[in-house]
Parts: structure tokens; C-alpha cells; sequence
């Protein structure tokens, strides 16, 4: 949890909402994500979706049983 509290901050900083995501599979973070709406102009760019777009291309498989975790900064 405390990763996703600081890509959240991170998102903040970069004046965005103050999102962050990570996914968990086995204790282990597979995936992390922050809001980047302002950033790339495209208003799809939330938290959990850039982090959806990260575990797909880290991955060879999408046969994951994993926990999503979100935090709000404000």
C-alpha cells in the first residue's frame, strides 16, 4: 500500500488527481500506475489503467489471480 500512497503523491506533484495503483500477485508487485490525464492529454490515463497497460506488457500471460491496490491523496 505504501507504493501506491507514493505514486500517488508522484501524481500530485505533477499536478494530477492523486491516484496510485499497484497489483499484487504473490506479495509481489507485478504492475504499478498513476494518473496521467494532465500529462497525456487523453482523459483515459487514470491510475488503474496505466497499470492494466503495464501488467499486459510485462507479461507473457494474463492468467493472473492478483490484488489491486488503490490509494487517494488529498
Amino acid at each position: 500500500m505504501e507504493s501506491a500512497f507514493k505514486l500517488a503523491y508522484e501524481a500530485l506533484e505533477a499536478q494530477e488527481v492523486p491516484v496510485g495503483c499497484i497489483f499484487v500477485h504473490n506479495n509481489e508487485i507485478i504492475a504499478s500506475g498513476r494518473n496521467t490525464v494532465n500529462e497525456t492529454h487523453n482523459a483515459t490515463r487514470h491510475a488503474e489503467l496505466n497499470c492494466i497497460d503495464q501488467c499486459i506488457c510485462n507479461s507473457r500471460t494474463l492468467h493472473y489471480v492478483c490484488s489491486c491496490f488503490i490509494r487517494l491523496r488529498y
